[in-house]
């Protein structure tokens, strides 16, 4: 689900060869620290109302990204459609109904953003925050980023303890910098060792254009098209 600035980001990018692990605090790591910051400021705006359970979130995040979950990843979003589409609204209406009654001066901070009526068990709220972290994880895994996970959920953590390492505006600069110079050049030095690899490979030909192809199988030679008003149908895989 894109519920945050983050999975536009994870969507965003193209395939490559990353290696999702889970990495070392010794060893600080700008990309998976910028991610993670821009998932924990993400949450902060968007769903300052639900009292996640957050060791069970980064739990989630981390076996959703190793592959190691205790739900798949169609589970997990059916788990957070139902939740998002029809049970939050539902209490989040009965929660501003009971707000509504009840003094300003008798509520704490902490209930006026995040009522734990918004989960009817604490069974509901591990769940709801596993699967959350599920999807997380899952889309960080897809990017085929680099990522080391424990900046992922360091990151996270320090923004909700308003202490991250890096500014708002450092992560923005961080992360346009990463998709619009590092990742195109990486991905382009990629291309051309792996077409400098494919070109010497047996019976590979060259185009004038650059094309590299190879005939695995030829055609019957009486079929072949002769005429400019010639009609040919072709696959391609």
């Amino acid at each position: 689900m894109a519920l945050l600035a983050g999975a536009v980001i994870f969507a965003s990018c193209s395939r490559s060869n990353g290696s999702i692990t889970m990495g070392s605090k010794s060893q600080f790591d700008s990309l998976s620290y910028a991610l993670g910051n821009n998932v924990g400021a993400g949450l902060n705006r968007m769903m300052s109302d639900i009292p996640f359970d957050f060791d069970a979130m980064t739990e989630g995040v981390t076996e959703g990204a190793l592959g190691t979950a205790k739900m798949t990843h169609p589970e997990a979003l059916d788990t957070l459609r139902t939740f998002f589409m029809v049970t939050r609204p539902e209490r989040a209406q009965a929660i501003a109904k009971k707000n509504a009654m009840t003094p300003d001066s008798l509520k704490t901070p902490e209930e006026s953003l995040a009522d734990p009526a918004m989960f009817e068990s604490e069974e509901e709220r591990t769940e709801i925050s596993y699967a959350f972290g599920n999807d997380i994880g899952y889309n960080i895994a897809q990017s085929g980023m680099p990522i080391l996970l424990v900046w992922i959920g360091e990151a996270m953590q320090n923004v909700r303890d308003n202490n991250a390492k890096m500014t708002e505006d450092e992560v923005n600069q961080y992360l346009q910098y990463y998709f619009m110079v590092k990742r195109p050049a990486e991905n382009a030095e990629a291309s051309k060792a792996w077409l400098e690899k494919t070109e010497k490979k047996s019976g590979v030909k060259k185009t004038e254009s650059g094309l590299l192809y190879k005939v695995t199988k030829e055609g019957d030679a009486a079929k072949m098209a002769k005429d400019p008003r010639d009609v040919v149908r072709v696959h391609y895989t």
